[in-house]
Order: C-alpha cells, then sequence, then structure tokens
C-alpha cells in the first residue's frame, strides 16, 4: 500500500517538473491589455493573446500593470481550454514603458489637478501622465476643507494596491496637501 502512495507522488513530482519545463518565453509590443487578457505583436508581426491571472500571474516591477504600447517579455505555458489552446501568462516583464505608463511612481507627488469628484482627483503628473488619485476615509485634505480645483497644485501622499476587480492598480492618496 505504502509503494503505490510513493510511486504517485513520485510521479506526481515528475509531472510537475515536466510541466514547469515547458515554460515559454515570448517578447513584443502590449496591443491590447484587457481584462484577463493581454495581446502581444512580437518582432515578427505575428499577434498572440495571452491570458492574465490575478491569483498566478506575477508583474515586474510589482507596482505596474501592461498598458498598449509597452514592450514586454512574457513567460507563459499552453494548456487546453474549453475552446482550444490557452497561453496562460506565469510573469509579465517590463522590458520599456509605453507612452502612457507610469511606472516607479514614488510618494509624495506633486501634481496638477485636472478634475475632483467623490472619489477622488485626476490629475496631471510632471511628465505630463494623468493618474487618478482615489481617496478612502483616511484620506486628509490640507488645509482642512479644501477641495482641490481643476488647475491647482497638490502634493499627493499615496500608497498603490492591486484592484480588487480586475488586474489593473488603484493609487489610494492618504493626503492631499494643497501647494501655492
Amino acid at each position: 500500500m505504502h509503494g503505490k502512495r510513493l510511486l504517485a507522488l513520485i510521479c506526481a513530482v515528475g509531472l510537475g517538473f515536466t510541466l514547469a519545463a515547458q515554460a515559454d518565453e515570448a517578447a513584443g509590443i502590449v496591443s491590447d491589455a484587457g481584462f484577463g487578457k493581454l495581446t502581444l505583436k512580437d518582432k515578427k508581426d505575428v499577434v498572440r493573446q495571452f491570458s492574465l491571472s490575478q491569483k498566478e500571474t506575477r508583474y515586474s516591477p510589482e507596482d505596474w500593470r501592461p498598458a498598449p504600447g509597452d514592450s514586454v517579455t512574457v513567460t507563459f505555458t499552453q494548456t487546453e481550454g474549453r475552446r482550444g489552446p490557452v497561453l496562460v501568462t506565469s510573469l509579465v516583464k517590463l522590458d520599456k514603458a509605453g507612452p502612457s505608463t507610469i511606472v516607479n511612481l514614488k510618494s509624495p507627488v506633486a501634481v496638477s489637478v485636472t478634475e475632483y469628484g467623490r472619489t477622488g482627483i485626476k490629475a496631471k503628473l510632471p511628465d505630463g501622465k494623468e493618474i487618478k488619485f482615489t481617496r478612502h476615509s483616511g484620506t486628509v485634505y490640507t488645509p482642512a476643507g479644501w477641495q482641490p480645483a481643476p488647475g491647482e497644485k497638490a502634493r499627493v501622499t499615496f500608497r498603490v494596491q492591486p484592484a480588487r476587480v480586475g488586474l489593473g492598480l488603484n493609487y489610494l492618496a492618504d493626503s492631499i496637501e494643497k501647494v501655492n
């Protein structure tokens, strides 16, 4: 009885190593990044769609998510899905940021407010890219009672969290301070 269990365990471990060895890489430019998928066009104009998972896909750097125009390297395995082969992604690594990608943003940051609403502010970063800072129950506005208006300058202290729904990132504003 113990011999059969040991043999089953050895076979399972061997199968795990075999599946891990089948991982492949692809590099190219992101042409579309949507809910649970990534479309990549490589140097030979081959377009492939990769499946992204909130639990299994890792990103390098961690505080970045793919956007159209990014140059990336994808590590993936091919599995069989209900409708045919599926390319399951385990790692997406940023090689070169695209024109709208925000990467390595450090807190606090000086911004120019473009919109203010119930959920937070939209602002323009010094490099011209737009970002949304979401407020939460602990967000502090300085001076007290101040409501940011478009065109005003502010300093935002924030933290980055993976989105609860989807595969994006949320920039949570801990404090928004008016800058004269």
